[in-house]
C-alpha cells in the first residue's frame, strides 16, 4: 500500500463504529471539536507513516548502495557548489 494517490480523491464517508475511551470522548466534546474529523486525520496520517516505512523497507539495500557510493565518491555537485 505504498500507493496513496487515493487520498487525494474526495469520496464519499463511511459510517463506522469506534471504540473509544469515555474521557476522550468527553474532552472532545468540551472542546467542540469533531471526532470523525479528528480520527480520520489520524488515520491517514497512519497510513502515510506506514507508507513511508514499507517505502524505506522496501528500497533499505538501494539507500545503502547510495550512502556508501556518496561516501566512496563524494557528492555530485561538490564542484558546483557556491556556499
Amino acid at each position: 500500500m505504498n500507493d496513496l494517490g487515493f487520498l487525494a480523491k474526495k469520496c464519499r464517508r463511511k459510517s463506522t463504529n469506534l471504540s473509544i475511551r469515555e474521557d476522550v470522548m468527553a474532552a472532545v466534546r468540551a472542546l467542540g471539536l469533531n471526532a470523525s474529523q479528528v480520527a480520520e486525520r489520524a488515520l491517514v496520517e497512519a497510513l502515510r507513516q506506514a507508507a513511508a516505512a514499507a517505502w524505506v523497507e522496501d528500497n533499505v539495500e538501494a539507500i545503502a548502495a547510495h550512502n556508501e557510493r556518496v561516501d566512496r565518491t563524494g557528492l555530485y555537485n561538490v564542484g558546483l557548489r557556491r556556499f
